[in-house]
């Protein structure tokens, strides 16, 4: 991985270094979420018992975890594109311009795939 770090525009080794103990950090906290949901899930009665006791209130309460389910699926692919990314030399520059991304955007989120300009369009 040495040789890729190199090559990633605009940062520094120590930058580089830091931004992908960021990103295998926040994979690995994603997956251990995703484990306990699926364990969670597992202990969910199947009867709607939950659902008598919150009144009605279980449908809105499954589209909610829906929708926080899909957005963390969203970003764990993205944080394994951005692995990707660093493996193969193009970590770091904007996916659609191929300019480089500032270390301050990647500093907030590692797995920026898009430059300011470029993330405003798509």
């Amino acid at each position: 991985m040495a040789s890729t770090l190199t090559r990633a525009p605009g940062l520094t080794r120590a930058q580089r270094r830091e931004l992908e103990a960021e990103l295998r950090l926040e994979l690995a906290r994603f997956e251990r979420s995703m484990t306990r949901a699926a364990s969670r899930a597992e202990d969910t009665p199947a009867d709607g018992a939950d659902a008598r006791v919150h009144d009605g209130g279980m449908e809105e309460r499954t589209e909610v975890t829906a929708a926080l389910a899909g957005r963390a699926a969203l970003r764990h692919a993205a944080i394994i594109e951005a692995l990707e990314r660093m493996n193969n030399g193009s970590y770091g520059r904007c996916v659609s311009c191929q300019q480089p991304i500032p270390y301050g955007r990647l500093m907030v989120m590692p797995e920026a795939a898009y430059c300011m300009a470029c993330g405003g369009r798509a």
